[in-house]
């Protein structure tokens, strides 16, 4: 999969859902840098097993929080009397910042840590080395043989039409020529035409 599937419910939902297919999901990693390196990050706070507190490097706690933008997580909000005279401020908030520490927690970390750790194995490096003939053959049949798109309804017909289509162009384009070209017959295939040295006029039964 491409880095599209490094998304946390889809990572879930083809992992880890009892429902789902438990599927070992191979995707490149999204790096996303943190702003301020150098403060702590969120790993540094500890969620409590409940999953309704946090704990901050100090020790305060905090039950406030909110949904974060993606629906993702939660971002807790600590007060701004707790971080006034805390002596890890430093360490802790942004310089000009007046307000209380705020900490995003995703809900999908273990999804992503489990990722993140198979992009560095070497069965990854092999799998991603496939991919990209992979990913050609899919952008043929979406683009020319109208992958996004099947004629029948229903969940059933429509799992078989995929295969179908993906059977007929394999069919297409190895099948043997229709008359006995010898260098055709040499190709066993005809997709190659626009770089061929014998004329199309002279073998048109071919295509």
């Amino acid at each position: 999969m491409d880095a599209i599937g490094f998304n946390g419910p889809v990572l879930k939902a083809l992992s880890d859902e009892p429902d789902g297919p438990q599927l070992t999901v191979w995707t490149p990693p999204k790096e996303a840098p943190p702003r301020y390196p150098e403060l702590f990050q969120s790993d540094a706070f500890v969620l409590n097993e409940a999953g309704d507190e946090v704990t901050c490097p100090q020790g305060e706690k905090t039950k406030t929080s909110y949904p974060d933008s993606k629906q993702h997580g939660r971002v807790y909000q600590f007060s701004t009397k707790q971080c006034r005279d805390c002596p890890l401020r430093a360490q802790c908030q942004a310089p000009g910042n007046r307000q209380g520490r705020r900490v995003s927690k995703n809900a999908f970390a273990a999804q992503y840590r489990a990722a993140q750790q198979r992009a560095t194995t070497e069965e990854y490096k092999q799998i991603r080395k496939q991919h990209p003939a992979i990913e050609r053959k899919l952008n043929e049949l979406v683009r020319w043989h109208d992958g996004r798109r099947v004629r029948y309804r229903g969940r059933p017909r429509v799992r078989s039409a995929v295969p179908v289509t993906r059977r007929r162009r394999q069919l297409q384009t190895h099948r043997p020529p229709s008359v006995g070209c010898a260098q055709h017959a040499a190709r066993m295939t005809c997709g190659q035409r626009q770089r061929c040295s014998v004329p199309q006029t002279l073998c048109e039964k071919s295509f």
